[in-house]
């Protein structure tokens, strides 16, 4: 399995719609925080939004099987994700 070309053929602006969808999107409480799912260009990815680190991209699945990753939002990327997540649970993820 070639690892860098599974995080390399993510553009930046894939990521940042990643991000952005997920600030929209209804969040699960899990044991590992934060969880949402969202679909960009035909891929679905899925976002944590843990306590003590950025909202990262954990996951992808598209034509083929599912690939674990680990891509950090920004803290400008992140911060709509937290307000987004304490809106729904009235508190900061796990």
């Amino acid at each position: 399995m070639d690892f860098h070309r599974m995080i390399t053929d993510i553009t930046t602006d894939t990521v940042a719609r990643v991000f952005a969808e997920a600030a929209r999107r209804e969040m699960k409480d899990t044991n590992l925080g934060g969880l949402v799912n969202v679909t960009v260009g035909g891929e679905e990815f899925s976002v944590i939004i843990g306590r003590r680190h950025l909202a990262h991209i954990f996951a992808r699945q598209g034509y083929g099987p599912i690939e674990y990753l680990h891509i950090d939002a920004t803290p400008e990327q992140d911060r709509p994700i937290r307000e987004a997540f304490r809106a729904q649970h009235g508190r900061d993820p796990r």
